[in-house]
């Protein structure tokens, strides 16, 4: 089978070159553009001042683009006590530089392969209830 396939490669190279020979000759540009790609693992909970990670793994994106995992429009989330939802308490994001992340200030940036810290920290507890809070962060992924 092998000897077959290189007689019938060898033919249709012959071949082809000869209408290449009698042929007037044209050229074109092929183009191909490839999607950016890549993975974010973001933590599925977030326990407030401890530190957590967002992951980015199998970056493939352009020059001079960055992927950003921000919180959205907002400053801080609101999280709730089981037994009483009448007194929230407010959570900012602190990035791993030490600043809030916010609706213009992303959480994480990465252009490569990586991890980033960032801590959820409760901004006043002074009237917390005693018992489990909890509530929902929606975050927002985008390269540019």
């Amino acid at each position: 089978m092998r000897t077959l396939c290189r007689i019938l490669v060898t033919s249709l190279i012959v071949i082809t070159l000869a209408c290449v020979a009698n042929a007037d000759e044209y050229e074109s540009t092929v183009i191909y553009t490839a999607d950016d790609s890549y993975f974010i693992e973001i933590p599925e909970t977030i326990i407030a001042g401890e530190p957590a990670y967002i992951t980015a793994s199998e970056v493939n994106i352009a020059d001079g683009k960055t992927i950003s995992v921000g919180i959205g429009s907002v400053d801080y989330i609101q999280i709730y006590n089981q037994k009483d939802t009448s007194k929230p308490l407010n959570v900012y994001f602190e990035r791993d530089d030490g600043t809030r992340a916010n609706a213009s200030t992303p959480l994480a940036t990465f252009d490569s392969d990586g991890s980033r810290e960032f801590t959820a920290v409760v901004n006043d507890t002074t009237n917390a209830i005693a018992g489990e809070y909890s509530g929902r962060v929606m975050f927002e992924v985008f390269c540019e």
